[in-house]
């Protein structure tokens, strides 16, 4: 019976504060309010909407708290638990009572790739007019290695997506593919809406020796990081041995991994193996990202697959010299001479070296010019959240 509890009504502290004479309502289908990119933005984006014409609310997949909960609230926004998606006929049913009993509801717009289908279908049957789904990742080449099974999931949850969104957006021309098929392009009702980034959070350049200080990084280390879930999806492993063969050659390079994630265990384990425990700050999720990034010297990010992160947009706010795999998006580049992609396929060692050579001077952008193209981009948040809103508006 708990669950349904949980799920019947939105309890106290987690249904109040309904935006007053909000005229179009949504809800935001994201699973967790925690520290990511998709959440990040959509956070910054209600701190930027007219709450007399717009109210947003998140549907997350239990009661556990995020770290942008308050922050959700302090905006003006809902949290609304809605579970369990590892049981969907349950979910389905959760979600139905929660549009009935806490809308109505002119927008659904659900973040979950392919189980944005199932989101969407329930919308569909419960009169919601305007049913967005939006690709976030590119997931074709995990996608071309799934078992039976899991194909089968992934061409329902597709039709599902066809037949029940009104709407379908991408970060990126990969993520869209991936999600809606090569000929996406040619469905009216797709588009591309970036996720954006509040660059002006970077206009202060904070003492570096002061944020090593603070982090337990010596003032005359070299130090590369990175920022993002610790998942396979991200890499992780790949750098830790980019870490150490630069330690093996010069034993002043740090490391620096902000994140947190299922991986986390394995990864430190990992690390002792290779003698770089003493050389690593694991600084786990933060959500203020410009009192870290700018401590480092480089920001390396070698992940397997992306829609179109913002990780390196943000380093790239920061004025850092990014390296980053390219498997990622060609999107990913907004400030060239900050940017060098390279393939996994060339191992650690070529990444150190690329690392090596570039750190030997000054990045060939300043700091100052790197803002300005940035803000000037459609991955700025005022940009972005400009777009929603016109988007949910109609």
């Amino acid at each position: 019976m708990a669950w349904r509890r949980l799920a019947g009504k939105a309890e106290a502290g987690w249904s109040e504060g309904r935006p007053a004479g909000a005229r179009r309502r949504v809800l935001e289908v994201v699973g967790q309010m925690k520290p990511g990119g998709v959440e990040t933005w959509l956070l910054h984006a209600l701190r930027r909407m007219d709450r007399g014409r717009i109210g947003l609310d998140f549907l997350v997949f239990s009661k556990e708290r995020g770290a942008y909960d308050e922050a959700v609230r302090a905006a003006g926004g809902r949290l609304l638990a809605c579970p369990d998606p590892r049981l969907p006929l349950l979910y389905a049913r959760n979600l139905s009572r929660i549009l009935r009993e806490e809308g109505p509801y002119d927008v659904v717009h659900s973040h979950m790739h392919h189980f944005s289908g199932l989101d969407l279908w329930v919308a569909r049957r419960a009169g919601v007019g305007m049913r967005i789904c939006q690709s976030h990742l590119d997931t074709s080449g995990v996608d071309r290695e799934a078992g039976t099974l899991r194909k089968g999931y992934l061409a329902g949850a597709r039709r599902l997506i066809g037949r029940s969104a009104t709407h379908l957006l991408a970060v990126s021309e990969e993520a869209g593919a991936a999600l809606y098929g090569d000929g996406c392009r040619e469905d009216a009702r797709y588009r591309l809406l970036h996720c954006g980034v509040d660059f002006e959070r970077f206009a202060a350049r904070p003492d570096r020796g002061a944020l090593r200080a603070r982090l337990g990084i010596p003032s005359d280390a070299k130090v590369i990081g990175t920022v993002g879930r610790l998942a396979a999806q991200k890499n992780q492993a790949f750098l830790l041995e980019i870490a150490w063969e630069l330690a093996r050659r010069d034993p002043r390079w740090w490391l620096v991994m902000v994140g947190d994630g299922p991986l986390r265990a394995s990864l430190r384990s990992a690390a002792a193996g290779l003698g770089l425990s003493r050389r690593i700050v694991w600084a786990g999720a933060r959500t203020d990202v410009e009192n870290v990034l700018p401590a480092l010297d480089a920001f390396v990010f070698p992940s397997a697959y992306e829609g179109l992160c913002l990780a390196p947009m943000e380093a790239q706010g920061a004025g850092l010299p990014c390296f980053v795999s390219s498997e990622l998006p060609p999107g990913v580049t907004v400030v060239d001479g900050l940017m060098k992609r390279l393939p996994l396929a060339a191992g650690p060692a070529a990444w150190a070296d690329a690392i090596e050579e570039e750190t030997k001077s000054a990045p060939k952008v300043s700091a100052e010019d790197a803002l300005a193209t940035l803000r000037s981009s459609a991955f700025d948040i005022g940009v972005s959240s400009q777009a929603l809103e016109q988007l949910y508006l109609g």
